[in-house]
């Protein structure tokens, strides 16, 4: 009977013990409140202390919730985790009703992420030209150089987009720029012979 006993009692112990490393254990970005907003939308470690509200909901498409949230006092160039802004989420989307309210309201567009890119190094590789135009019509930095030296021209003209390196060079982008291996944007632009064409020959644009 004694030894029936202890044995209930050990394993009563290890259940409760197992609910417990249970409960410890849960994933680390699970939102358990009621409607809360996820700040991980491209996976990682939740860091709730660094909200990045707007830049989330910008990433999530979401233009109300941007605009509500600068309403609310959120500021427009609050990165998230991964250092990115609203503006480059609206890039990487081509969102242009974003990236207006953006504009409208503070958004500074010579912000880079982690990477040293802006929003116009996204919106160039991303081929987002309806993005680009409203960002160069606010100044945005052309030539801007991300921790590699590569520059916005140098993207477009690596994804071959030849109607996102017009609009680079129509707005004085510089294609004898290089990176900091010594490449300009034709040595980017590889085997993409409409694109090299366009960056050498200025009659072609």
């Amino acid at each position: 009977m004694i030894l029936r006993r202890l044995a209930a009692t050990v394993a009563a112990t290890a259940l409760l013990a197992g609910t417990a490393w249970a409960q410890s254990s849960a994933l680390p970005y699970a939102d358990t409140s009621p409607n809360s907003t996820p700040t991980i939308p491209f996976g990682g470690i939740h860091t709730p202390t660094n909200s990045g509200k707007v830049a989330t909901a910008a990433s999530l498409n979401n233009a109300q919730d941007v605009l509500s949230y600068i309403t609310d006092g959120e500021s427009p160039n609050e990165a998230d985790y991964q250092g990115r802004t609203a503006f480059m989420y609206a890039a990487m989307s081509n969102n242009t009703l974003i990236t207006r309210i953006l504009l409208d309201h503070g958004g500074r567009t010579e912000l880079k992420d982690r990477l040293g890119n802006t929003a116009l190094h996204y919106a160039a590789q991303r081929g987002s030209v309806d993005v680009m135009r409203l960002l160069l019509s606010a100044n945005a930095p052309i030539d801007a150089q991300n921790r590699e030296g590569v520059t916005p021209l140098m993207l477009a003209a690596n994804s071959g987009r030849s109607d996102v390196v017009v609009l680079l060079l129509q707005n004085h982008a510089d294609p004898a720029k290089q990176d900091y291996t010594g490449r300009d944007a034709a040595g980017w632009a590889g085997n993409k012979v409409a694109v090299v064409q366009l960056l050498k020959n200025p009659a072609s644009r």
